[in-house]
């Protein structure tokens, strides 16, 4: 085993060891300590993750224009992550509900960036994206534009009880437009990347991308039915879809020609 290989390994050992301290943090923050420092040390550890993983990126990926838009990603994932982390460590429900609605820059814009990822990976250094690709970012800036000013028109989410809050709310037909779209780019994405993938000997392990979108799907559904061990040890949807996002991006990386 070569020592790239075996401090490959060590990497990918000390990562699965945070993370599992991190969701052993979670349960434990649920029925031992219910100090706020716990939920403090569990988002630091997430935040230096993302920011390994995007020192980590800078430093990896060679092809200037898919290093561009992985840090952007990136920055985007740790952005994520630091509004989660600020909305609940507050008390002010104005506040925390545009906090909320912030979440939803990096939610467009990470699977938009993703598409021109796709559409990057495997080229050489004079590649330009495609035109057509300029034409994402205008239904990407329109639709965070409807969520942030949601307060004005109640479109994305609608308020029964009339408290502007995100503990009581109702979807309205502009937050499946968002969904949509966010679920068109990523899915465009993730085949292209796919497709763009070089496994000559083995389709099996061409589709290894497919494992970790698979393990995003199931963890929505789950999340989706309150299943109760997926809620105590991974009910944080922001940190577990990144992490899986960031699975997929790898597998990628690894593979890309």
């Amino acid at each position: 085993m070569s020592k790239t290989t075996k401090r490959s390994l060590l990497y990918a050992l000390g990562l699965l060891v945070l993370i599992a301290f991190a969701m052993w943090l979670r349960y434990a923050s649920r029925y031992y300590f219910h100090s706020p420092a716990v939920g403090y040390l569990r988002s630091a550890i997430y935040l230096f993750l993302f920011g390994v993983w995007c020192y980590s990126l800078w430093a990896r990926i060679v092809q200037v224009q898919v290093r561009h838009y992985m840090l952007a990603i990136s920055a985007l994932m740790v952005l994520w992550i630091l509004l989660r982390s600020i909305k609940f460590s507050i008390d002010n429900t104005d506040v925390e509900r545009l906090l909320w609605y912030f979440y939803y820059f990096p939610m467009l814009f990470i699977p938009m960036l993703s598409v021109f990822v796709s559409q990057s990976l495997g080229k050489g250094e004079d590649f330009r994206l495609p035109r057509w690709t300029k034409l994402l970012y205008l239904p990407t800036l329109l639709l965070l534009l409807l969520v942030l000013t949601n307060d004005l028109h109640q479109q994305v989410f609608s308020f029964p009880s009339g408290i502007l809050s995100d503990q009581e709310y109702r979807y309205e037909v502009g937050f499946f437009f968002v969904l949509g779209w966010e679920a068109l780019c990523a899915g465009f994405a993730f085949l292209s990347m796919v497709k763009n993938c070089r496994i000559p000997h083995s389709r099996r392990i061409r589709w290894l991308p497919l494992v970790p979108f698979a393990l995003s799907l199931a963890y929505a559904y789950m999340y989706a039915k309150n299943v109760y061990w997926v809620w105590v040890l991974a009910g944080d949807i922001t940190v577990s879809q990144c992490l899986i996002f960031a699975s997929i991006f790898e597998c990628c990386i690894h593979k890309a020609d």
